[in-house]
């Protein structure tokens, strides 16, 4: 696919295949305008991070395009070259060839990125994606976020506070996870304004692998452990009271 090639996966129990009439042998309700507004964002299809967002009355980022569209037929041959060359192995698509409907966007008409903070921003082309390079987390970025945000008690707190001197964040959680930093949404306390703190792991660092990830995690793990020993050892030795 090219850089500008859009494929997106509809589940045909979801009202979404309802709504645009899809079906098997991928004809389009001619009652339809072929124009389908749809939104991608960060994190949508992860229950977890959606419920976070809203428990703050807050949406995650994402992106809003227009466009015509076209159902590849399921028993096409290019139905089944897409889905094995770009979702059969991909981790984060957890539904078969047999479960999904598949349509192409085509003929762009607009398209915007709303930002964290509900800022809606013209995107003029697409060309302007052309060229940049491709974050080499992104296939385990969903599962490093559920981790730290299952952690997010443990782990992600000793990260902000000792790794980043932001001992006021107690009600905090991650959002995205790629190869310059850690994205967190945090505050004092869930009734606080939350804001976006993009943790980054060195300035000169570039993670190109999930183990390199999980290395910069355990040295939280290792640090935090060794606090530990040390107090323990402090509250454990005789206390000097200067007497012989």
């Amino acid at each position: 696919m090219d850089y500008y090639d859009i494929i997106v996966l509809v589940p045909r129990t979801s009202n979404h295949a309802i709504n645009l009439d899809l079906s098997p042998n991928g004809d389009i309700n001619p009652m339809f305008s072929h124009t389908l507004f749809t939104s991608f964002s960060v994190g949508h299809t992860d229950k977890l991070i959606m419920s976070q967002f809203r428990e703050i009355d807050r949406l995650p980022p994402r992106c809003i395009i227009s466009c015509e569209i076209e159902q590849i037929p399921d028993s096409s041959i290019q139905f089944q070259t897409i889905f094995k060359a770009h979702f059969n192995d991909h981790p984060n698509v957890k539904i078969r060839a047999d479960q999904c409907y598949m349509i192409r966007l085509i003929d762009l008409k607009t398209a915007s990125f709303v930002n964290l903070s509900g800022e809606n921003h013209f995107v003029p082309s697409l060309k302007i994606f052309k060229g940049l390079p491709h974050d080499p987390l992104v296939y385990g970025s969903n599962e490093l976020v559920k981790r730290l945000n299952r952690e997010k008690n443990g782990l992600l707190r000793k990260i902000a506070h000792m790794g980043y001197k932001l001992e006021h964040l107690n009600h905090m959680f991650v959002f995205d996870v790629d190869r310059v930093g850690i994205r967190v949404f945090g505050a004092e306390s869930k009734a606080d304004p939350h804001h976006e703190y993009y943790l980054e792991y060195n300035k000169h660092n570039i993670m190109t692998k999930e183990v390199d990830v999980n290395d910069f995690l355990l040295k939280f793990h290792q640090t935090s452990a060794s606090m530990q020993q040390q107090q323990q050892q402090q509250q454990q030795s005789p206390k000097k009271d200067g007497t012989n």
